[in-house]
């Protein structure tokens, strides 16, 4: 039996395990890791803190298991997308912490850059112009280093996201690697075509001999320095976490709709071989590039949905926990008309509005905090059911079915109105863990008996919903709520 082992850099923790080559999580293990908050809108990480607690789990799952170093045939990794760091090239030293994806700080600039070159970057990228991708990122830290963009260019500089940081280390500093699911959300790059795009290279003047080498995501990317792993592993698998994802619920093929439900929700749309430049507020990007094929998405955002829960607890006081949310929403026929818009944080995916801000819409005196319960929870649905609608409109693509991930996904009555809104199954898989699909995804690199079509089978449905609502009705209630959401556009109460 061989063995891989799949780590997770996620935001808040890391999360590690280890897969046998049938597809069985033997185990897992995980580590929190701090973020620091220096100022206002500004979100960094320790990169050493990183690197440290990656090994310590890959020991703890060895000490779990009872296996040795030399038991493991291979290692994938997956990482939280955007946040990135530089470093040194001749002392791996980093010259400033993570700048993760969270951070805001190049947000007026972004903004003001996207005026001009805007629709460019989406057509060459799929992607706004937007803070939240790595360009900006490396672009501030080049800009407030002394001598920054002089030694990027000198080639004294190495920059990347997590997963360059962590290969660079790994193999005692002689692989610096990537791979296109990772590169594509650095918008430096056009999904179609492998490499660095000259275009966006020079408007972001960030020099090409600081960037790694971009390889398919089941290639040999490493090989572990025995001093760090106990043994010579092969690296054999790079994804973004989102991507890892998809990859652990097997949904890999055209019409696949991933939904992630956690703080907010995220919306992954498989176009198959095709890429579709996003229209109506949708990104696109590559999904995977094996040796063997590459794989398109279009994603749909939605910063608002645990968020909200947790909002109706911390900040309103009306629940105890989340868990009761189910019983109340179950216990009224409906919202009583209430509509709740979730723009705690403004919108993003159709409407991409940083100004509007959150309302209930409908209020009477026959309300109560059962139907505002309801009101949060069928906006999550909603939101979800409005881009799925959007995307299948600007694809083409009959979606087939909605593989739903996160913590949200134990509200039975989320999930079934989810169904009931979209018109289609939603299935939940019994491995969600991004780090098992970075496991499964390492093995596709050491042997071509494992496919990852084939993790349908290997890790099925624990639970399916099946809609149960007339298409006419579930149409009424998305543009109902959409027309409330309108009503917040642009709301600025800054301004008032």
């Amino acid at each position: 039996m061989k063995y891989a082992f799949g780590i997770d850099i996620g935001t808040t923790g890391i999360k590690a395990a280890l897969v046998d080559s049938d597809g069985r999580a033997l185990a897992y293990e995980s580590a929190e890791q701090k973020q620091f908050f220096p100022r206002p809108g500004w979100c960094e990480q320790d990169p050493d803190e990183i690197l440290r607690l990656s090994l310590e789990v890959f020991s703890r799952l060895l000490e779990k298991t009872g296996l040795k170093p030399s038991d493991i045939a291979c290692i994938g990794l997956d990482h939280q997308g955007e946040s990135c760091l530089v470093w040194e090239k001749a002392t791996g030293r980093p010259v400033y912490p993570v700048i993760t994806w969270q951070d805001r700080r190049m947000a007026a600039v972004s903004d003001e850059f996207g005026k001009e070159h805007g629709e460019r970057i989406r057509e060459l990228t799929g992607l706004r112009s937007d803070s939240y991708y790595s360009a900006w990122k490396i672009r501030w830290i080049l800009d407030n280093i002394p001598d920054g963009q002089k030694r990027a260019q000198s080639g004294e500089l190495l920059a990347g996201t997590l997963n360059t940081w962590l290969f660079w280390n790994y193999s005692g500093r002689k692989a610096f690697v990537t791979d296109e699911s990772s590169s594509d959300v650095m918008m430096l790059c056009d999904p179609r075509q492998t490499g660095w795009n000259p275009w966006l290279l020079e408007k972001m003047d960030i020099p090409r001999i600081m960037l790694p080498e971009i390889v398919p995501c089941n290639s040999v990317l490493a090989e572990t320095d025995p001093a760090l792993f106990g043994a010579r592993i092969p690296v054999t698998c790079s994804l973004a976490d989102c991507s890892a994802g998809i990859v652990a619920s097997g949904a890999v093929s055209e019409g696949d709709l991933t939904v992630t439900y956690g703080t907010g929700s995220f919306l992954h749309l498989i176009t198959g071989g095709r890429f579709v430049v996003p229209t109506e507020g949708l990104t696109a990007a590559c999904s995977f590039a094996m040796k063997s094929r590459k794989a398109y998405q279009l994603n749909g955002i939605c910063y608002t949905a645990g968020s909200a829960v947790k909002w109706l607890k911390n900040g309103l006081g009306l629940i105890q926990s989340a868990s009761e949310t189910e019983a109340l929403a179950r216990s009224v026929d409906n919202s009583g008309g209430v509509h709740f818009v979730p723009a705690l944080n403004g919108l993003a995916t159709p409407f991409w509005d940083q100004g509007a801000r959150g309302a209930f819409i409908g209020l009477t005196a026959a309300s109560t905090k059962a139907h505002l319960v309801r009101a949060v929870l069928e906006s999550c649905a909603l939101q979800v059911a409005n881009c799925s609608r959007i995307m299948k409109k600007v694809s083409g693509t009959e979606i087939s079915r909605i593989n739903a991930m996160g913590g949200m996904t134990v509200n039975s009555f989320l999930m079934q109105l989810q169904a009931d809104l979209c018109g289609m199954e939603v299935t939940l898989p019994a491995q969600t863990e991004p780090c098992y699909g970075a496991a499964c995804m390492a093995f596709t690199g050491i042997t071509g008996d494992f496919r990852i079509e084939d993790l349908r089978t290997m890790n099925p449905p624990v639970r399916t919903y099946k809609p149960a609502m007339d298409r006419a009705e579930s149409d009424r209630l998305i543009d109902g709520w959409a027309d409330a959401v309108k009503r917040t556009l642009n709301c600025h109460p800054d301004r008032v």
